[in-house]
């Protein structure tokens, strides 16, 4: 008993120092992001968006300050000889490790349904913060404008610049690249403005310019009107709601919003891949606490420091969990993986890395001492 209760608290000192770290971390980066990007007059905006975003802060680095953890309490175990000790009062490498894995299980657990019921609203209001900072809203007589940018429609691409869903209007600009079947360029229309009319369920175009594309894909013919009525796929509903934050919506919003966006035939891999990244987050958690304590009981070696180690450790770690990551999202934006399947690649990376050090530190002779008394 008083063995658990030493391993414990020297995997939560460590773990509490990390997440404090990790959270400074990258609230930082994304603060000075955000900072460089912003208006001149922003600070008051940066500074609420911060103080919102701890929570999603924090959820961002905990699986990595749960790997850093038990790497670093390990290898202060190892390099003390501590490990020699435990295992002589008949502890296993495995029985060792049991509560960091269920406290990392449990813990993620908690951050992902924390994040549906209080994290979320949170994290909305930050986003907010955000919006206004970066201009990405306009408040005009009280009504407020949404920015929006490229967005795939069901037979072509829009670009839009300002959208006001109170009155169903497009302003700044309107551009409409309409497809074939062949998903070949067909026509293009360019306006000044465009406004939805619900009763002929058509969008009214002005100071428009079409261009006609032949077989070739060159321009066949210029047509230039002051106004069209122009009914197209896609009503006002589609841009309101595709200038929703899929870190904004919960798990069911974000369930609800793939459906409909597989229904219009548009992109789901940002709502797809942010839904399976939050339903990994606890295996994700336990799987690098795992891998973390392996690496930091694993080294042969004495004379290192055991924060050098760790910190070194850590850092391949993280190399390999964001260049998944980045990697899997990257094909999966490009159509050729299933953006189900992205989020589970870095899972799969570090299931394969763990099972290497495994057999890398010979722990089969642990294996046939695994006791859980």
């Amino acid at each position: 008993m008083l063995l658990d209760r030493y391993i414990t608290y020297s995997f939560l000192r460590s773990f509490v120092f990390s997440l404090c770290a990790f959270t400074f971390l990258i609230g930082l980066e994304s603060t000075f992001h955000l900072s460089r990007r912003a208006n001149d007059r922003s600070f008051e905006l940066i500074f609420f968006f911060f103080v919102y975003s701890i929570p999603y802060f924090i959820s961002k680095s905990l699986a990595l300050s749960l790997l850093f953890a038990s790497c670093y309490s390990m290898a202060q175990f190892h390099l003390s000889s501590e490990l020699v000790a435990i295992y002589s009062a008949g502890r296993s490498f495995f029985r060792l490790i049991l509560f960091p894995c269920i406290f990392s299980l449990v813990i993620g657990l908690s951050f992902m349904l924390a994040n549906e019921f209080y994290f979320n609203t949170l994290k909305q209001k930050a986003n907010h913060y955000k919006t206004l900072a970066l201009k990405g809203h306009i408040i005009s007589d009280g009504e407020t404008t949404i920015r929006t940018k490229n967005l795939r429609g069901k037979n072509g691409f829009y670009y839009i610049n300002f959208f006001n869903p109170s009155t169903n209007k497009i302003s700044g600009g309107f551009s409409y690249l309409m497809l074939d079947k062949d998903n070949k360029p067909h026509s293009f229309y360019e306006a000044a403005e465009a406004s939805y009319h619900s009763s002929k369920q058509k969008w009214l175009l002005k100071k428009i310019r079409i261009l006609k594309f032949n077989s070739e894909i060159r321009i066949s013919q210029i047509i230039r009107k002051a106004s069209l009525l122009l009914r197209l796929a896609e009503g006002p509903d589609f841009f309101a709601r595709l200038s929703l934050n899929p870190e904004d919506l919960s798990l069911l919003r974000l369930s609800k919003e793939i459906d409909y966006r597989r229904k219009q035939g548009v992109q789901i891999v940002d709502y797809a891949i942010e839904f399976h990244s939050r339903l990994i987050l606890p295996i994700t958690c336990s799987l690098l606490c795992f891998i973390g304590a392996i690496g930091g009981s694993s080294g042969r070696g004495r004379g290192a420091s055991s924060f050098t180690r760790s910190l070194f450790l850590c850092t391949i770690a993280i190399l390999i969990y964001y260049f998944g990551f980045s990697f899997s999202y990257s094909i999966a934006k490009s159509g050729e993986l299933n953006p189900s399947f992205a989020p589970w690649l870095p899972v799969i990376i570090y299931l394969i890395l763990s099972i290497y050090f495994i057999n890398k530190a010979n722990f089969k002779n642990y294996l046939k001492r695994i006791k859980f008394s």
